[in-house]
């Protein structure tokens, strides 16, 4: 199959041109709201209920660019980015991820959580609202605080990218046998921007199989 970065087409004769996150709530003290959400949704799909969740915070500060999936890629669309933005604080924004991108080793933030039952797979299931949708959520267990839709955003805003990459094992049981599903999904949240081609291309990148049809 072949993995990669994907941008679709930018159709709309409206274009974003200022990082959406500059004026965001969660900006003001984004450290406390990135932590927060993250034990939040932790807590929210604790597995085994005598036992504690745990969560891991693990700065990586070792990764070189190859490291990262499409790193040289994603170079590539944040200086289109760069280029196109009108906005200085947002150009001033990418040219720091360039900057970030170009040195030796690229710190990696990693959050990991023990205990948890994982997203629950599915389009119209946890996953597809966590990963794909905005200001929707769909939350697993009864009494799960936060039901907005926006927490998702904080991981965003403290990414110098604004690049995420999203795990999960999703444990589940059928037919009595207890089962699990892998996914993997990396998104950007960037504004729109030029390709060599002179094409629009949309703020919203990412990283999966590119053409799922094609044999393995």
């Amino acid at each position: 199959m072949d993995y990669g970065w994907y941008y679709v087409d930018e159709l709309s004769p409206s274009e974003e041109l200022v990082d959406k996150f500059a004026d965001s709530k969660f900006g003001m003290d984004k450290w406390t709201s990135f932590s927060r959400e993250i034990i939040q949704n932790s807590l929210d799909a604790r597995d085994d209920e005598n036992s504690p969740v745990e969560v891991v915070f693990d700065l990586n500060k070792k990764l070189r660019i190859d490291d990262i999936p499409g790193g040289d890629y994603m170079k590539y669309v944040l200086s289109r980015c760069a280029e196109k933005a009108t906005n200085k604080q947002t150009k001033q924004a990418y040219q720091k991820g360039l900057e970030v991108l170009g040195r030796p080793y690229v710190y990696c933030l990693k959050v990991s959580d023990f205990n948890t039952k994982g997203v629950e797979t599915g389009r119209d299931k946890a996953w597809g609202a966590f990963v794909f949708d905005e200001g929707k959520s769909v939350k697993q267990r009864p009494g799960s605080a936060g039901s907005h839709g926006v927490g998702k955003k904080v991981p965003f805003i403290i990414s110098t990218c604004n690049t995420v990459f999203y795990a999960t094992k999703n444990k589940y049981v059928k037919d009595g046998i207890e089962n699990s599903d892998v996914l993997v999904q990396g998104k950007t949240s960037l504004t729109n921007w030029d390709d060599e081609n002179g094409k629009t291309k949309s703020a919203k990148g990412w990283y999966g199989i590119k053409n799922p049809s094609a044999p393995s």
